[in-house]
């Protein structure tokens, strides 16, 4: 048998061995729980009243603590050990996506001085959606039945190659150094947690 002919068979081998899955999108591995492994705003924002301001939002909520009129310390609560869930039926082709969202929670003056920071407060975005011919993701309605709605609603789900989907938000943020709101787009990385630990 010549070298030509061995060239043949090896490559009709190596295309018949891959089928036409390896070229379409894994929509059956899509449902499960998902961890926020970042979350960036549109505009830099001082979110903690350190007078630092900040695109990278999780930096903007970490663990710190607010010092009271009293004297105390109150704990600012993070976002942390918290986890997206997202379900889809591929048949129907029809999802519902869940994520964790940290609304700020403000005090009330004190004494002469501007609304302070009291804690962030752990909501959640809902929203449902289906995929379309080309992949891409179509929201289909948005919930309204959670709080916080005027200050956060999920817009947008990109779903990406790695086993993460993006989530677009319009949000409603406080920023301290000015002193005021500020609207922007928001967003959410969610990464799948490896099967094991489901």
């Amino acid at each position: 048998m010549n070298t030509q002919a061995i060239f043949i068979i090896l490559s009709l081998g190596f295309f018949l061995s891959c089928s036409k899955t390896d070229d379409a999108p894994t929509t059956e591995r899509l449902s499960g729980k998902y961890h926020v492994v970042a979350m960036q705003s549109a505009i830099a924002v001082d979110l903690n009243n350190d007078g630092l301001k900040s695109k990278d939002l999780l930096q903007e909520v970490v663990p710190s603590y607010l010092v009271k009129e009293d004297g105390a310390l109150e704990r600012i609560v993070p976002l942390s050990n918290t986890s997206a869930i997202l379900s889809y039926d591929q048949d129907k082709n029809e999802g519902s996506l869940i994520t964790p969202y940290p609304f700020q929670e403000m005090l009330g003056p004190i004494g002469n001085r501007e609304p302070g920071l009291g804690t962030y407060v752990l909501q959640f975005l809902s929203l449902s959606f289906r995929i379309d011919a080309a992949g891409g993701v179509e929201v289909t309605e948005v919930s309204d039945k959670y709080q916080y709605t005027d200050l956060a609603v999920a817009k947008s789900v990109e779903i990406m190659e790695d086993d993460t989907f993006i989530v677009g938000v319009a949000a409603k943020l406080y920023d301290f150094t000015e002193r005021a709101w500020v609207e922007c787009d928001v967003e959410l990385e969610c990464k799948k947690f490896a099967d094991l630990l489901f």
